[in-house]
């Protein structure tokens, strides 16, 4: 029967056909092919050794022959039944796999048949590409290997060539076994077995199950190429389909040529598919399911993979064994997994310092933290398939920055310097120093060497602290302190010793030297009241009085309010029911309104409406008395409080010389009581300095050239007198208890100066008054003149007279207590 019969096939259509069988070849080592809706999926090779990346190379086949041009789309990857992720999967055509064969060839055949099966054989080999492997055996009565796997296409046609008829029978069986077991040795690869007879297995040995379940274990397919009449049909095609193979049934050794023609482009036709697992490396076999689907057919094939661990390399990548290191440290590792990085775990000494779960998987550890000495930091990093790699280092903690500082002397006396050195050690490089004195900056040195040369003479006696403050180029710094005494100057006694003794010889106290220091005392304490006195009397001869009568013509009880302005700045006022202050309003007024108050305009409109009844009049302020800074003309409490600075400041400096005759034991305490007092008169002069920035002059007044003028000094005035607007001046108004309809309430009105008067110039000044309570009442305007005494100009001469004694007695005794105890 010819092959053409077998296959109801037509002259001119055979040689698809044949590659399509002839491309069931393709096998592998656990692999198998099934046809589904006529499509031939074969699975050839799974590589996993780089796991979780898995690589398959399959065939797929038609009726027609080998199917060209599928995508990734076509394949569908199971794995232990479970679908991969599409976006997990790629394929594309490869025909670059080698292929790994064995030939068996039956010599137990007249020599024309073995010699045109011979040209058949070398004609294949002939199309075998350069890295094919193949090896020749040949069987008879026995089995005889005549060419290991070579790809020596020479040798082996020499070897196919060298082949004589022999024997009578035929080692079928054992001929398949010996291929299939030197086959399955080979690497990864296209495998097969092809065997080519005349005859059936006549040889005792071997039997079919145990050929055909060697070669199904170790994944090897059978074809068979079986040409004659003495060929078993039936066993061939059980024994090819059993291992996956395929057996081709011939009329005559003369169809072999055409059925090998062009069989190695055949056999290297398929895609290579690689897909990203989602299971853990547990070194375990998990089954392996490749489905395809092309226009309306599908096929698909089975195998298995290990899933197959690897360690994971890393390494830190700033550090090393055995660095030192200090301060804030960057922990980042250099990693190397099978599988994408899932978590880093930075331990130290086998703590968990972090575990970071992004890229780039970096810490900042700030090794201050740790106690100085060496310690065991280590990274464990743990990719997506379970895979772990870990790395110890031995690392040197120090303090990042270490600061210490020498002083010339430790005790000096005031007037002399003193040289304070700083030596800084650092990781990082060093960008200054800073000394601070009684935690005030003094200096900053951004070179070494790093030095402070300390003037005493501006510092009192006692003990103070010198600071140096080191930075590094990480914003990291540290400190050192160290402490310097301050002595005064002792005076040296030049004196020639006198003949006579003014000490006691019974009771040891020198009476004359006491007596100078009660004098010097009973001066200080003569000073302060006598100035006071002095000032107060002054100023009750300057202060003027009015009466002012408020009449409600209104017919509804009601309040007023009432506010006096001078233009000139030179009057304080204050408005007393009998010996009691009125009450105050703070009222907000635009720089307009207050334009027009010192132009002398009559046009209040706006004014009149921001006191309309009902509106918000700032706080009552109840407390406000004559000296209040708030009220109008009230700047006598900053007056009286500058004046009283003063005075503290003139006896600070008594004080300070008084010490400065004194004994040892009483003169650093009398010296620190005077510093304090100067410093107290400072304060106050930085205070007034304030007051005046803010819009409050010395008269207590808001000044307009300065309300306003920026964001921050119209805050101060605001807080001062009540939320007042941008370009807008606080004004307080003193307030009358309620009057009666057509009652008459009277009002004292004291004037007191602000600056000195001339005898020969009037001083005018207006009252404002209005109600509160009444509608659409008027804002009330009423002018007056202050005439002052003709004494007034003369008493200010008095004054300065009179302070200058009160200063020139005091300063006198103690000038003399001091020539008397220098010469005693």
């Amino acid at each position: 029967m010819s092959i053409r019969k077998a296959l109801n096939m037509t002259p001119g259509k055979t040689l698809k056909p044949i590659i399509l069988i002839l491309f069931l070849l393709l096998g592998l080592v656990g692999g198998a092919a099934a046809q589904g809706d006529g499509l031939t999926v074969l699975i050839t090779q799974v590589d996993s050794q780089t796991f979780p990346q898995v690589t398959t190379f399959v065939t797929v086949a038609d009726p027609n022959g080998p199917v060209f041009g599928l995508t990734a789309d076509a394949f569908r990857v199971m794995e232990d039944g479970k679908s991969v992720p599409a976006e997990a999967v790629t394929a594309q055509s490869d025909n670059t796999q080698n292929l790994n064969l064995t030939l068996a060839l039956d010599t137990s055949m007249p020599e024309a048949e073995l010699t045109a099966l011979q040209n058949a054989v070398n004609a294949f080999i002939d199309t075998l590409g350069a890295q094919d492997q193949v090896a020749i055996i040949a069987f008879f009565d026995e089995t005889r290997m005549v060419q290991n796997f070579t790809d020596d296409k020479r040798a082996l046609k020499n070897a196919v060539s060298s082949l004589e008829p022999e024997g009578d029978r035929t080692a079928l069986n054992e001929a398949a076994f010996q291929s299939v077991s030197m086959v399955s040795a080979l690497p990864a690869g296209r495998k097969g077995v092809i065997i080519f007879t005349n005859s059936a297995d006549n040889v005792s040995g071997r039997s079919v199950n145990e050929t055909q379940d060697k070669a199904r274990a170790l994944g090897a397919p059978l074809f068979f190429y079986g040409f004659g009449s003495r060929v078993e049909t039936d066993v061939l095609q059980n024994m090819a389909a059993a291992t996956g193979g395929q057996a081709f049934i011939l009329s005559g050794v003369d169809q072999v040529a055409d059925n090998l023609e062009g069989m190695s482009l055949t056999l290297r036709q398929g895609y290579r598919v690689d897909f990203q697992s989602a299971l853990q490396a547990d070194n375990a076999e998990h089954e392996l399911l490749i489905r395809v689907s092309h226009s309306s057919s599908q096929g698909e094939a089975q195998s298995h993979f290990t899933a197959h661990s690897a360690p994971v390399t890393l390494a830190f990548a700033s550090l090393a064994d055995g660095q030192t290191v200090g301060g804030r440290v960057t922990l980042e590792i250099e990693a190397s997994a099978p599988a994408p990085v899932a978590l880093v775990e930075y331990l130290l000494n086998g703590k968990t310092l972090a575990e970071v779960k992004e890229a780039p998987y970096s810490y900042a550890w700030n090794s201050s933290d740790t106690s100085p000495g060496l310690h065991t930091l280590t990274a464990r990093v743990i990719d997506s398939a379970g895979n772990e790699g870990q790395l110890d280092l031995k690392l040197k903690v120090v303090d990042p920055i270490v600061v210490t500082a020498s002083a010339s002397k430790q005790s000096v006396e005031i007037g002399d310097k003193i040289t304070i050195k700083v030596d800084v050690e650092a990781l990082n490089e060093v960008m200054g120093v800073d000394f601070l004195v009684d935690g005030k900056l003094l200096q900053s040195d951004n070179k070494a060497p790093y030095a402070l040369s300390l003037d005493t003479g501006e510092y009192r006696a006692g003990e103070h602290t010198i600071t140096a403050q080191a930075r590094d180029s990480l914003n990291q710094s540290a400190e050192t302190e160290l402490s310097i005494e301050l002595t005064a100057s002792p005076k040296a006694d030049t004196a020639p010793a006198r003949a006579e003794e003014t000490t006691s010889a019974k009771t040891g106290v020198d009476w004359k030297k006491w007596l100078n220091y009660i004098l010097i005392a009973a001066a200080v304490l003569l000073f302060a009241p006598l100035l006071f006195a002095v000032i107060m009397w002054q100023k009750r001869r300057a202060q003027a009085k009015f009466r002012l009568d408020v009449v409600n013509q209104g017919n509804i009880r009601s309040r007023y309010v009432l506010r006096a302005v001078d233009d000139a700045a030179k009057l304080k006022f204050s408005f007393a029911l009998g010996e009691t202050p009125l009450p105050r309003r703070r009222v907000s007024e635009t720089k307009e309104q207050v334009q027009a108050e010192k132009s002398g305009a009559h046009d209040f409109g706006d004014l009149s409406a921001t006191l309309k009844p009902g509106l918000d009049y700032g706080d009552l302020d109840e407390g406000v008395t004559e000296a209040s800074p708030e009220a109008e003309g009230g700047g006598g409490m900053m007056e009286k409080a500058g004046g009283i600075a003063s005075m503290a400041g003139v006896a600070g400096e008594l004080l300070y010389l008084v010490g400065s005759l004194m004994p040892r034991a009483l003169r650093t305490p009398i010296q620190q009581l005077g510093s304090r007092m100067r410093r107290g008169r400072m304060a106050m002069r930085r205070v007034e300095r304030v007051s005046k920035k803010a819009g409050i002059g010395g008269d207590g007044k808001p000044s307009i050239g300065r309300t306003g003028s920026s964001g921050q000094r119209g805050g101060s005035q605001a807080s001062r007198g009540g939320a007042a607007a941008p370009g807008q001046v606080v004004r307080v108004w003193s307030q009358t208890p309620y009057i009666e309809p057509g009652h008459t309430l009277s009002i004292d009105l004291s004037v007191d100066q602000a600056g000195f008067f001339q005898t020969n110039q009037n001083y005018p000044f207006k009252i404002f008054s209005r109600s509160i309570e009444i509608e659409d009442a008027d804002l009330i305007i009423e002018e007056a003149v202050l005439q002052p005494k003709s004494g007034a100009c003369l008493m200010q001469l008095i004054k300065l007279l009179l302070i200058a004694i009160a200063i020139a007695i005091p300063v006198a005794l103690c000038v003399a207590a001091a020539v008397a105890l220098l010469g005693s």
